[in-house]
């Protein structure tokens, strides 16, 4: 079995055309290649006070653009960031073959934070083709490579928060 892990990501009308819809194409591209076997789990929780979750938007996406079966979708719907998405999914509890899609820009982030929160995973890792102009692209990348530079520190914040004293 297959499952296909999509990565959310902040939910307004640039970020909706430009960046999550080539992330569900891909995603529902693998799943029809893999249709009887395949699982998918969308990732997101409110990033915005908009009244639906990632997850959520995308699942209706995939359902109702993509058409694929809603039973097939399993929803993670807490996470506010890409560290809480992979610590949320506990991939290490699925025995299955996982590819994970995200943005090209991305990618590089994605797999360090597997790396260090899932040690000697096998996972896939496929990057959509998203619509940015290549400034935008260049700048996304940009501030990808500043955000690597502090990944540890994140980690440790959400994995080990301080305790405030009451």
């Amino acid at each position: 079995m297959v499952v296909i892990v999509v990565l959310g990501y902040i939910l307004n009308k640039k970020n909706i055309k430009k960046i999550l819809y080539p992330r569900m194409s891909v995603a529902a591209e693998i799943y029809r290649s893999n249709w009887e076997n395949a699982g998918i789990i969308v990732c997101g929780g409110m990033t915005q006070n908009i009244g639906i979750t990632e997850s959520d938007f995308m699942k209706k996406i995939l359902v109702n653009a993509y058409k694929i079966n809603p039973e097939r979708i399993r929803k993670e719907n807490e996470s506010k960031n890409t560290i809480e998405q992979a610590i949320n999914l506990k991939l290490d509890t699925i025995s299955h073959q996982i590819i994970i899609v995200s943005s090209f820009f991305h990618l590089e982030r994605v797999k360090k934070i597997m790396n260090i929160i899932y040690p000697n995973n096998n996972f896939i890792y496929i990057g959509s083709n998203d619509t940015l102009s290549n400034v935008e692209g260049k700048i996304k990348l940009f501030s990808e490579r500043n955000k690597l530079t502090k990944l540890n520190d994140d980690i440790t914040k959400i994995l080990f928060p301080k305790k405030r004293n009451v």
